[in-house]
């Protein structure tokens, strides 16, 4: 359990230099403050400002690939976790209510 948790942790630090990473690049490459593609959450990063700053890198199909991949596992990733998580719940439902 704990090397999970310190997994996914880990995952989300570097998640978060990635993502700032690359908004940065961004906002230098537009010359723009950062503040203006910081603001932006959830889809919009996810689907306009992030494709835009990966478009603009080299090797851009290459890491667009990447980018699109990587959000496919984690929609596959967190459909799999509900699923898992509402099965526990049945099972701890039942046996609250028939013991």
């Amino acid at each position: 359990m704990v090397i999970v948790v310190s997994c996914d942790c880990l995952t989300g630090i570097f998640a978060g230099f990635a993502v700032f990473a690359t908004i940065g690049f961004l906002s230098a490459e537009l010359k723009e403050t950062v503040s203006k593609y910081a603001e932006s959450s959830g889809p919009g990063l996810a689907f306009i400002t992030y494709p835009e700053a990966i478009a603009r890198m080299p090797a851009s199909p290459f890491f667009s690939i990447l980018f699109f991949l990587m959000l496919l596992a984690l929609g596959l990733g967190s459909q799999v976790f509900i699923q898992i998580n509402l099965y526990f719940l049945e099972i701890f439902i039942s046996l609250v209510c028939f013991n």
